[in-house]
């Protein structure tokens, strides 16, 4: 994410206060699993620059022909879904040689297959506020 979506709160961990952008990003999460009841979302953080979530896909029958098929999304078209919508409200408020600025190109995405594994990073997410002056996206 390019532009700062959130400030971290000095002193404070597992502080972030959302800037205008922030709140876009909150907000759009929130409606992902109200717009598709195939999905649940789970834990969020909102950095400075970036931002963590869990994503569930929950188990979906399997699809018989190609119309059944469209139906279903890929984590892919959910996130591209999910970073269309912020940046669509986010080109309403910025600069016209600002828009479309906000992503960078891809993400990185990891299936979680066991509660060991949802544990883990359910707790790197969680305290990866208080983290924040430590990581390598660190920026003042």
């Amino acid at each position: 994410m390019l532009a700062t979506v959130g400030n971290a709160v000095p002193g404070v961990p597992q502080k972030m206060i959302p800037t205008a952008i922030g709140e876009i990003v909150l907000r759009s999460w929130a409606k992902m699993s109200e717009i598709d009841k195939n999905i649940e979302t789970d834990w969020f953080c909102l950095m400075p620059n970036h931002i963590h979530g869990i994503i569930i896909i929950k188990n979906q029958p399997q699809a018989n022909d190609e119309a059944e098929r469209r139906g279903r999304r890929s984590l892919h078209s959910l996130v591209r879904g999910f970073k269309s919508s912020v940046t669509r409200e986010y080109n309403k408020f910025v600069a016209e040689n600002e828009r479309n600025k906000l992503w960078q190109k891809s993400f990185y995405d990891e299936i979680i297959r066991n509660k060991k594994a949802y544990d883990e990073i359910s707790e790197y997410i969680f305290k990866n506020p208080e983290k924040w002056e430590e990581d390598e996206l660190f920026c003042k």
